[in-house]
C-alpha cells in the first residue's frame, strides 16, 4: 500500500464550538488494521487542542460503526430522525 490511500477521514462541518467527524472509509482489503482509527485520531487531536468539541452522526443500526466510534471515545448523546424528501 505504499503511496496509496487506503483510508479516510474527513471534518464536515465546522461551528467555533464543534468539529463534526464523518466520511470515514477504508478499502476493503484494508480493514481492520487501524488505518481509519489513525486518520480519526489525527482530526479528533486537532479539533479538541482547538478548544473544539467533536461530534458525529452514524445509524444506531450500524453496529460496525457504532462499535467502531464507542473504541474511539465517542459516547451517544440521543437519537434522532431524518426525514428526506423527493421533489415531485
Amino acid at each position: 500500500c505504499r503511496g496509496q490511500a487506503v483510508a479516510k477521514a474527513e471534518i464536515d462541518a465546522t461551528t467555533p464550538a464543534a468539529d463534526e467527524l464523518g466520511g470515514v472509509y477504508t478499502l476493503p482489503g484494508f480493514r481492520r488494521r487501524g488505518y481509519a482509527r489513525s486518520a480519526c485520531s489525527v482530526l479528533c487531536r486537532t479539533s479538541l487542542r482547538g478548544g473544539k468539541k467533536v461530534r458525529l452522526e452514524t445509524q444506531r443500526e450500524n453496529h460496525a460503526a457504532v462499535n467502531f466510534y464507542h473504541r474511539l471515545g465517542f459516547k451517544p448523546l440521543w437519537p434522532h430522525l431524518t426525514v428526506r424528501f423527493k421533489a415531485g
